[in-house]
């Protein structure tokens, strides 16, 4: 059974990747900005007028999810001893922790 979030054909990873990366830009430049994280996130969207509306739907949900979680997930990887606590990780946390997206060499393990 797959996620919402990853579909099964190549050219769908690449987007997923390109989701991330984006992802991972954005968060980046909310926690370096003081204007709010909506006209953060405005502002990084209307520079990239190329991405599309599923892609940025599916971007900003995955934004506003890891703010909501922010202390779930940064206690999560403090437990772990994680240490330092990267963007990326709290990426990938958040896509276990909350979304549920065990990577496939860990999720057959477990079966």
């Amino acid at each position: 059974m797959h996620s919402a979030h990853l579909p099964d054909t190549s050219f769908d990873i690449m987007i997923i990747s390109a989701r991330m990366q984006a992802v991972l830009e954005i968060l980046d430049r909310i926690q370096k900005s003081p204007i709010p994280m909506d006209l953060t996130i405005g502002d990084y969207m209307r520079q990239r007028r190329y991405i599309g509306s599923k892609d940025r739907a599916d971007i900003v949900e995955r934004v506003y999810g890891m703010v909501r979680h922010h202390a779930r997930i940064n206690w999560a990887l403090e437990q772990a001893g994680a240490t330092p606590i990267t963007s990326r990780l709290k990426l990938l946390a958040y896509l276990i922790l909350v979304e549920g997206n065990m990577p496939r060499h860990i999720s057959k393990k477990m079966k």
